[in-house]
């Protein structure tokens, strides 16, 4: 049985977290993460001393599995650039191409700000988006830094295609 279809709530939260990322809506996406880890994660999750931030990349490659109505493709910590990108996903139509570059902190209020902020700067400066900028038909190069924080979410995101930046700062 299809976990998505007997369970609505997940299935419109994921599916309204794909579309957010696809359509550069990052209040959207920062709203649909923070819904679903917070019905979806335990703090105890946390508790061993594994890397964090695998935790949370599992947890988005997971999330994605129900957007295959958007994705054509989606890698996950793939080499781009000069380094690897935490998550690669491209649009079903080909003209969008979502970069995730996530991160975690076990401390609040600035930290939360200063990692995100960094983020998608990361993205540019280790060149992950550089293949799909100027790539005939790619419309749009959508670069998220997405802060995890526990059960709370930060994001910062930019069209590298404009260069013009949004920023989502945490509450």
């Amino acid at each position: 049985m299809d976990f998505f279809e007997i369970n609505p709530v997940m299935k419109n939260n994921t599916g309204e977290l794909i579309k957010g990322l696809f359509e550069g809506n990052a209040e959207a996406v920062e709203s649909k993460l923070d819904a679903l880890l917070m019905k979806y994660v335990s703090i105890r999750d946390f508790a061993a001393n594994e890397s964090k931030e695998n935790y949370y990349r599992g947890f988005m490659n997971g999330l994605q599995v129900n957007g295959i109505s958007y994705m054509e493709e989606h890698k996950s910590d793939t080499e781009a650039g000069d380094g690897c990108a935490d998550i690669i996903a491209s649009s079903k139509n080909d003209d969008t191409i979502v970069i995730m570059e996530l991160k975690q902190t076990a401390r609040p209020f600035g930290t939360k700000v200063s990692v995100v902020v960094n983020a998608p700067e990361q993205v540019l400066e280790k060149r992950y988006a550089d293949e799909f900028v100027n790539a005939p038909g790619i419309k749009n190069v959508y670069a998220y830094g997405i802060c995890f924080y526990k059960k709370t979410v930060p994001l910062r995101f930019r069209n590298s295609n404009s260069r013009s930046t949004e920023r989502k700062l945490p509450k």
